[in-house]
């Protein structure tokens, strides 16, 4: 599965990832894989290609929220804070 996908252009990067750690888009991960391992009569799921730019627009726009909504929510910097609003 590797081989044909790397050879229609698929870049594919494997890496560990902590289990049970909180961390988004693991469990879906865990799916997906627990559903590759299954014997191929099996399957009958079809899963469309995301582009990687928009998969890393809406991680960046997710984590800019994040970190604003926390930045606003802290007491302890609120006189540097004060700085920066007008």
């Amino acid at each position: 599965m590797v081989r044909y996908l790397t050879q229609n252009s698929w870049n594919i990067h494997f890496v560990w990832v902590k289990a049970h750690a909180a961390i988004e888009g693991n469990e879906v991960a865990d799916t997906l894989a627990r559903e590759g391992a299954q014997d191929e009569e099996d399957r009958n799921y079809v899963y469309d290609k995301t582009p990687v730019s928009t998969i890393a627009s809406s991680v960046k726009k997710e984590g800019l929220r994040k970190w604003q909504s926390q930045w606003e929510r802290e007491v302890k910097g609120a006189i540097c804070r004060s700085f920066f609003q007008t």
